[in-house]
């Protein structure tokens, strides 16, 4: 194949395009193909009309786009493929594609350009959003709304606010004190991304407390910006490349900031972990950026790496049983699976039960769970019986959207455990 049809700059290769052999292994890991048996939802179908594409045999139509559109992006396939396809660079390549062609309506474009141009960029503007939030939840009005059962009667609305968080909303706020306290210690820096920093601001808060017990010296530049992940999954690949752009400007050394350009960067939440890794990827067409962006990936780290590289300290023993839902973006994404196991072992007192399909979709993946709640609700109704079968008190994950998704599950299953995020579990043992 030496012509290709794609017209985004950064197209996918011939190599990567032909790298398939049809062995077939991915078919009974892709959640869509399990639940609907069709060669077309699977992802040895989408990349057989991908390449059709880009030979000039498919066209970018509606039953294109309804294929493309049903993927969740979760990359399990990814992690059993023989051959190395990179299925989810193919994906967001074929999603870019159709928004270069302007393959959407009017109404959807209109909607994409508010939230993903006019919201997630801004975060004075996600700031008001939280705290709208924030004000329904002290009200008591998501409680009495919920426990009426009057959200029924909204339809969508109603099932759209089922996704909001029960947990109390709170907005990080980097105390530079505690930095100064330090005068030892590896130093990193924080991802504080969009929606953790404006609505989970806990998260972040207990993330740094067990980095700091841990002997790391964290910083969190005020400059970053979402880190383009949902824009990336839903094709919008120039506004990604540049959110990209300015958190590596945001991290790079200045007087500003006190991270160095080799610190290493910390997330907390497996999907902005996942891209970041990739903005190398994602620029590599920039005469300005290329470079410095692999030379940003390179210093990424999940929060769960950073602690694995040494003990943990001072840890009290929590007499809990405890099962761990494996973020797709962490697990397929990153290959990350070894080390947030090690680190829930180390807790004095953990009944650590491994849960059946740990790694399959949750159903979250971004925003999907709002677009396809038939098979999301699907997912997550399985996933659920997973975890009730391990008779956990307590799931853990290491991604917002999968918490969130979990909780939304709690409330489908009657399930009565908690669901946390790693390092809220290694808080409460300090």
């Amino acid at each position: 194949m030496t012509q290709t049809h794609f017209t985004i700059l950064d197209a996918p290769s011939d190599a990567d395009l032909a790298r398939c052999v049809h062995c077939g292994l991915c078919l009974n890991q892709c959640p869509t193909y399990r639940i609907t048996g069709l060669e077309t939802e699977s992802p040895r179908g989408r990349l057989f009309l991908i390449r059709g594409f880009a030979e000039g045999t498919q066209q970018i139509n509606a039953q294109f786009a309804e294929h493309i559109g049903l993927c969740l992006g979760c990359r399990n396939c990814e992690t059993v493929c023989p051959s190395g396809v990179r299925f989810g660079h193919l994906l967001e390549a074929a999603r870019g594609e159709m928004i270069a062609q302007k393959k959407i309506g009017r109404i959807e474009r209109a909607a994409r350009w508010i939230i993903f141009k006019q919201i997630f960029p801004h975060p004075a503007r996600l700031n008001a959003l939280a705290a709208l939030i924030a004000l329904y939840q002290r009200m008591g009005l998501q409680k009495i709304l919920r426990a009426s059962g009057a959200l029924k009667l909204f339809g969508r609305i109603g099932a759209l606010e089922a996704l909001l968080p029960s947990r109390r909303v709170t907005t990080f706020r980097f105390r530079t004190s505690r930095v100064s306290e330090m005068e030892h210690g590896k130093q990193g820096a924080l991802f504080t991304g969009c929606i953790m920093r404006a609505a989970f601001g806990d998260i972040h808060d207990a993330t740094v407390n067990v980095l700091e017990q841990n002997d790391w010296r964290i910083t969190a530049p005020t400059q970053q910006v979402c880190c383009g992940a949902l824009h990336l999954h839903a094709g919008e690949r120039e506004w990604a490349k540049e959110l990209a752009r300015q958190n590596i400007d945001a991290f790079a050394r200045s007087k500003q900031n006190e991270n160095s350009n080799d610190a290493p960067i910390i997330v907390n939440a497996a999907g902005c972990g996942a891209v970041l890794k990739e903005y190398g990827e994602l620029l590599r067409n920039d005469p300005v950026y290329a470079q410095r962006a692999h030379e940003f990936s390179a210093r990424v780290l999940d929060v769960s790496e950073a602690l694995a590289q040494t003990p943990l300290a001072n840890m009290r023993a929590q007499k809990l049983r405890v099962t761990y839902q494996e973020p797709c973006h962490l697990a397929h994404g990153q290959q990350i699976k070894k080390q947030p196991r090690e680190i829930l072992n180390q807790v004095p007192g953990i009944d650590f039960v491994e849960m059946t399909a740990s790694d399959r979709c949750c159903g979250s993946a971004g925003i999907y769970n709002v677009l396809h709640p038939e098979i999301a609700n699907v997912l997550i109704d399985e996933k659920m019986a997973n975890i009730a079968a391990t008779g956990a008190e307590v799931v853990v994950t290491g991604n917002i959207g999968c918490l969130l998704q979990l909780e939304y599950g709690k409330s489908r299953s009657g399930w009565t455990g908690r669901v946390m995020h790693l390092v809220e579990l290694l808080d409460a043992a300090e």
